[in-house]
């Protein structure tokens, strides 16, 4: 007697997901439109996810759970800083008291304030929560990856360094960036016409992120990351007063001092540790930041997608990237010909290039390598938590 062959397995794709008037709508009918809408990006994401987890294996790191948790919260008490700070020093000052039940309520008004501004943030980005929880999960991976590197690269120097930037004297000051010295000649016309420095530079700034501030930089010290020439013109200043132009990398500067603040009565060693700490989570935050880059290029260079409709995807936004690219090197081009051309050049003092690493915390190498050994430029500016999500604590 023949044997019944048994019958196929059934495809998951024609499972179905949905019933509409008795009609089945299929797996394979939600998945076509999902992949050409979001495909992409959730595919990227997590093959850069499987990547760090790769790296981490090779660099014998283990990632916990409450490593993840840990990422979690210092993300988020980043991105809501200004709304978590006081209730962050409500739950030290109850724990200081042994109030452990009302530091356990603070806690959780805290996550729940904390999750609502997510929603609202990850809403408005248009970025699903287990998108954002992905990138999360790289971070952790890359952070703990960062965290022994950075930790044995710390040499007492740049605390002190550090420690200097902190508590030595500082200036806020206001500064327009421009190309050339035809708008350089411009905004001093503007200014004096009797315009407000700060109309000048949200108006005619090329550093867009002080530019919407009127020009204000953060506080900064003499050994903070500014050219030398930078610093000497900015602590040259007045209150009120306006420098001449300031040239360094083919772009000028107008700086206004607002106002200078005297050292802090502060004694090293009674904060050396709590200064160890603030220039580790700077510098530990600047190298993830190396680290995701370079990752992001491993897995771009490396990968190789097999399904046609993400493959057209993937090879149109390399293209979109190549043609971003030579448009920022055209725009280079063209500002270098109008500097050129511009009538009456000047030698001027330089302005501020990328602030360097503190003593004793290494440059990383190039992209597209393998797990770099030594950690990025530590920012030289006062160590400050991160406010993106994809940047982490």
């Amino acid at each position: 007697m023949a044997v019944k062959a048994a019958p196929p397995a059934p495809n998951p794709l024609d499972r179905p997901v949905a019933h509409l008037n008795g009609k089945p709508f299929t797996m394979q009918q939600l998945l076509g439109p999902l992949i050409e809408s979001h495909g992409l990006t959730v595919l990227v994401n997590l093959l850069q996810l499987e990547q760090a987890k790769d790296d981490a294996a090779k660099a014998g790191i283990t990632v916990t759970d409450a490593d993840f948790k840990d990422e979690r919260a210092g993300t988020l008490n980043g991105m809501f800083k200004d709304a978590s700070d006081q209730t962050l020093t409500e739950i030290e000052q109850a724990e200081n008291k042994g109030d452990k039940a009302g530091a356990n309520r603070l806690r959780a008004q805290l996550a729940q304030d904390q999750a609502a501004l997510l929603d609202q943030f990850l809403t408005n980005q248009h970025i699903s929560p287990t998108e954002f929880d992905v990138i999360l999960r790289i971070n952790t991976y890359l952070r703990k990856i960062a965290a022994p590197v950075v930790n044995a690269s710390i040499k007492e120097e740049s605390i002190r360094l550090a420690f200097n930037q902190l508590y030595g004297e500082t200036v806020l000051v206001r500064c327009i960036q421009l190309s050339n010295q035809v708008d350089v000649a411009k905004a001093q016309r503007r200014l004096a016409a009797g315009e407000k420095f700060e109309d000048v530079a949200k108006d005619m700034s090329q550093d867009q992120v002080s530019g919407e501030m009127g020009g204000e930089l953060p506080r900064f010290s003499r050994e903070s990351g500014f050219t030398k020439d930078f610093k000497d013109v900015a602590f040259g200043l007045q209150p009120g007063q306006v420098s001449d132009p300031v040239e360094a990398d083919k772009k000028f500067y107008l700086i206004k001092m607002i106002n200078r603040f005297a050292p802090r009565a502060v004694k090293f060693e009674a904060v050396h540790d709590a200064v160890r700490v603030q220039l580790f989570n700077a510098a530990v935050k600047s190298y993830v930041k190396q680290l995701r880059e370079d990752l992001a290029h491993r897995v771009l260079q490396e990968v190789k997608i097999d399904d046609p409709v993400l493959s057209e995807q993937f090879n149109q936004r390399i293209e979109d990237r190549e043609a971003r690219a030579k448009d920022r090197q055209n725009f280079r081009q063209d500002l270098d010909r109008q500097r050129n051309a511009a009538t009456a050049p000047t030698t001027l003092p330089a302005a501020p290039a990328e602030a360097p690493a503190p003593a004793g915390v290494p440059a990383a190498p190039a992209p597209a390598q393998p797990i770099p050994s030594t950690p990025p430029a530590a920012p030289a500016s006062a160590p400050a938590s991160a406010t993106q999500p994809a940047a982490g604590h």
